[in-house]
């Protein structure tokens, strides 16, 4: 006789995008690991109080991170439907003067760029096209001129500020996006001193003084000659003053470790180091290398954009010609410290090279942050062959082994001399 067996019920099942949304918490918004990256996203992700636009923008980065590093399609094209609903509901929210300068509006429009970062080729048709980096730097420079220098009043304001502006500032240096000149009087006037302010300064100065380069050189005249002497020398000195404010930079993050109460803006802007999973040194000093990375790169992208224009002296200078031998060196020597400190930035190995056993959280943050270093001595001429090879290796495997989809791009990209 025939029994019928009781029916048992199935148990909840979890979507892949709760596993990817949890995965990018831990790689990108982290809490109290390093900077306060990002750290705001899991608090910003509550259906009862945000915004439908980043509600999907969310989901849509994180599915486009996993299904890179998991190489799964049936994730990408569900990220593709999360970023266009995404899209949409932007579209409404910058309808609205009120919610065009909310919060979770640039924090939307932060993560839609870092998607076309995670994921160019949906977007980019043709190789005329804008980079991914550049895809919504209008928008950002908009935006941020809309909520004006008050969002620099407050902690949260000067955090998602300096988020979104690294962001701008990066579309400038890796393609061809323009800085905000507002930003030194906004600082002035509404931050006190500190290491982020003082990195994020310096790199507006660069970008700044290259945009004027990238001008001049485009509408060149040998009778502007004086015009290109003095640009040379301003970007002399402004190479000189990146070396000491980098050491400050360092310096201060090493000592955030021995503060109680650290004061990183006018108030704690950075979040406090209890729960840490490692001791609170090990992320200091990843944060430093990784900002010493930055520097470098940084000012590779200067020395690059001054070798340019020493052909272009009606009789150079000795001196001159002396200077473009040394920056070639430099370029160099910097762009080899980037390759060689990766590892340990991204957490693999340690101070001594071997390899570690545990995983530290936030290696997907560090190793975006590493695209901007490693692309500007790649794209530099003065490059060795030798040294451009290496880069590339490294620039493949940050897109193999953490899903950064715009490295390989970054890899394949040489500038004539």
């Amino acid at each position: 006789m025939a029994t019928s067996g009781a029916v048992i019920p199935r148990g909840p099942t979890i979507g892949p995008d709760v596993y990817a949304v949890n995965k990018f918490f831990t790689d990108l918004a982290f809490d109290s690991k390093t900077l306060p990256y990002l750290r705001v996203l899991p608090v910003f992700f509550s259906p009862s109080t945000r915004t439908p636009c980043l509600l999907e923008a969310i989901p849509a980065v994180a599915l486009a991170s996993t299904a890179r590093q998991l190489r799964r399609s049936d994730l990408m094209s569900e990220s593709h439907r999360r970023y266009g609903n995404s899209l949409k509901s932007l579209a409404r929210a910058l309808a609205d003067r009120d919610s065009a300068v909310s919060d979770d509006t640039l924090l939307t429009v932060f993560l839609l760029g870092l998607y076309e970062i995670l994921q160019p080729t949906c977007i980019r048709s043709t190789e005329d096209q804008d980079s991914a980096w550049s895809v919504h730097g209008r928008g950002r420079l908009a935006l941020l001129r809309l909520r004006g220098r008050e969002q620099l009043k407050t902690k949260a304001g000067r955090n998602l500020f300096t988020l979104i502006y690294h962001q701008q500032l990066a579309s400038c240096i890796l393609d061809h996006g323009e800085p905000l000149p507002e930003y030194p009087s906004w600082l002035e006037s509404c931050c006190q001193t500190s290491p982020s302010c003082n990195l994020v300064q310096r790199w507006h100065d660069v970008v700044s003084l290259c945009s004027q380069f990238q001008k001049y050189l485009s509408n060149y005249s040998p009778l502007q000659n004086g015009r290109l002497q003095d640009l040379l020398d301003r970007g002399q000195e402004l190479d000189k003053n990146l070396d000491s404010h980098f050491r400050t930079v360092c310096g201060s993050y090493r000592g955030l470790v021995k503060m109680q109460d650290p004061v990183f803006d006018r108030i704690a802007d950075v979040p406090s180091w209890s729960g840490l999973d490692h001791e609170p040194a090990l992320y200091a000093e990843l944060t430093w290398r990784m900002v010493d990375n930055l520097y470098r790169g940084i000012r590779i992208y200067l020395l690059n954009c001054m070798l340019k224009g020493l052909p272009l002296l009606a009789a150079p200078a000795l001196d001159y010609q002396a200077l473009g031998s040394e920056w070639t060196n430099t370029i160099n020597t910097l762009a080899m410290e980037i390759n060689n400190d990766i590892p340990f930035i991204l957490g693999e190995c340690d101070s001594s090279g071997k390899k570690r056993a545990n995983y530290i959280s936030g290696t997907a943050f560090r190793a975006y942050m590493m695209i901007l270093p490693l692309r500007a001595a790649v794209k530099s001429a003065a490059l060795s062959d030798e040294n451009r090879q290496m880069l590339e290796e490294q620039l493949r495997y940050v897109v193999d082994m953490r899903g950064l989809g715009l490295a390989f791009e970054f890899s394949k990209v040489r500038e004539s001399a």
